[in-house]
């Protein structure tokens, strides 16, 4: 049995437009890039498509913020306080230009911050960094969950309504290997598609290993390690 990566995504502005890779670096904060930026309202709270659908439209484009209706440079400048989820830390504003068109595009006044060279916001099971994410690093799906879920409602979803980073496609299990549920997977540096790869740990909920290209394959090492 073996898993592969069929697609690999990073969202550069939190709740921001999705930008499809076909090879990611990966750092400590997951994937290189992903939710760097924030977009938050005047109390420097973080604002999601929860609060401002709009946002699904709003991409980065080198250093400009881009909306339907234009762009604007993204001036990284002063210090500020924000705050995601139970995190309250420093950030960096990028400028009025950019709050302004993104003021005008929302509907309410907000603005946009950037992750600090020195960011400390810890994953919510504090064994990783992250960046402006949710709570962890990587969402990893797999198209047969998707597809499981599906079966189950009236509306089938997309897999970007979830916003993962990867998605993944599994063979089917065999009757050697189907009493495993988990696996503990080391990464090295570089995810690619089909090429696969990164620096990272994460559970994978069917019997695969170690990472090895872009293949995900059975073995012994199947027992959680300790303090995992």
């Amino acid at each position: 049995m073996s898993v592969r990566i069929t697609g690999l995504f990073s969202y550069p502005i939190k709740s921001g437009a999705a930008v499809a890779h076909t090879q990611v670096d990966v750092d400590g904060r997951g994937l290189v890039g992903d939710r760097e930026y924030m977009v938050v309202d005047e109390q420097g709270v973080f604002l999601t498509q929860r609060e401002a659908p709009l946002l699904a439209l709003v991409r980065l484009a080198s250093d400009q913020v881009v909306v339907p209706a234009g762009r604007a440079l993204v001036v990284p400048g002063r210090g500020c306080t924000v705050t995601v989820w139970g995190y309250t830390g420093p950030a960096v504003d990028c400028g009025d230009s950019a709050a302004e068109l993104l003021s005008a595009h929302l509907g309410r006044a907000c603005r946009l911050v950037r992750t600090p060279a020195e960011h400390g916001r810890r994953s919510d099971d504090d064994r990783s960094g992250v960046g402006f994410a949710d709570g962890y690093p990587l969402l990893l799906i797999s198209e047969e969950s998707l597809a499981d879920l599906n079966a189950r409602l009236p509306v089938p979803l997309p897999m970007d309504r979830f916003r993962p980073t990867s998605w993944w496609r599994a063979a089917p299990r065999s009757p050697k290997t189907a009493g495993s549920r988990y696996c503990w997977a080391q990464f090295p540096r570089r995810w690619s598609n089909p090429v696969c790869a990164a620096r990272s740990r994460g559970w994978i909920r069917r019997p695969e290993s170690v990472a090895t290209g872009n293949r995900y394959v059975p073995s012994a090492r199947t027992a959680r390690p300790k303090g995992a």
